[in-house]
């Protein structure tokens, strides 16, 4: 690890979707922050972009970013009703590393489970953000911990994790 960070696999669930929960889509609505993070990380740093989330059947993670008008800002939307795999299996982790069109190395996973996001990826030497409060067993190494999902761009600005 310490290489380059090319592509950023965001979580939805509690990471991305933290704002109201909206009824009609069923699911929780983008806050203004995070979109904020989603175009720095575009804009300024130039990452290529993906969401990696478990869903049900009747949940499209694409009709939440469609909301934000964030649509054009992913490059991928993997949804595991979609992929047949669900976090934390390798196979879904295999499928959004095939997706993100980079190294391994150069994958950064962000997400607010240390088993179902943080933990995997690293096992399979992705580096991996976890997003919220500390674990009370800690992090394993390859992964770093922010309070809040608005600290991401500058943790990204060296681009190496």
């Amino acid at each position: 690890m310490g290489g380059p960070i090319t592509c950023v696999a965001l979580d939805y669930g509690d990471t991305l979707g933290t704002g109201t929960f909206d009824p009609d889509l069923g699911m929780r609505l983008i806050t203004p922050a995070a979109q904020g993070v989603v175009l720095e990380l575009v804009k300024d740093l130039g990452l290529r972009l993906l969401v990696a989330s478990n869903t049900r059947p009747d949940q499209d993670r694409r009709l939440a970013l469609g909301r934000a008008r964030l649509s054009s800002r992913f490059a991928e939307v993997l949804q595991s009703h979609e992929l047949a795999a669900a976090k934390p299996s390798r196979d879904f982790f295999d499928l959004v590393l095939n997706r993100a069109g980079c190294a391994r190395h150069e994958l950064l996973v962000v997400g607010n489970s240390l088993p179902h996001d943080v933990l995997p990826a690293i096992e399979l030497g992705m580096p991996a953000v976890l997003v919220g409060p500390k674990p009370r067993r800690g992090l394993p190494p390859g992964a770093t911990r922010l309070p809040d999902l608005t600290e991401l761009p500058q943790l990204l600005k060296g681009r190496r994790l």
